[in-house]
């Protein structure tokens, strides 16, 4: 079989695979293809396929940034007392 098979079997097996997964999605809801995607990648991951790591997720904020509530950040006491708190701690361990 030459490359240019192989990658068109490849290509057809995404595609049944992508279609499966909407079906389950259109039918059965999201809850559901969570399931099985999880189950999927857990099979895989048994068996030593190197699935990669993301570290992103589907969240999408549904919050306009005109509309967020105010973040002060950390201020005042909160920021002195976590300097405070390092200080003592390096220097009662004799790391000063």
């Amino acid at each position: 079989m030459s490359n240019r098979e192989h990658s068109d079997d490849g290509a057809a097996e995404v595609r049944e695979w992508v279609e499966a997964i909407e079906s389950v999605i259109a039918f059965e809801g999201t809850d559901r293809a969570d399931l099985v995607l999880s189950s999927a990648v857990d099979a895989a991951r048994r068996n030593g396929a190197k699935l990669p790591f993301a570290a992103n997720s589907a969240y999408v904020n549904t919050i306009a940034p005109d509309e967020e509530p105010a973040h002060p950040g950390v201020t005042g006491n909160r920021a002195q007392g976590t300097f405070a708190t390092t200080r003592n701690m390096s220097v009662s361990s004799g790391a000063a």
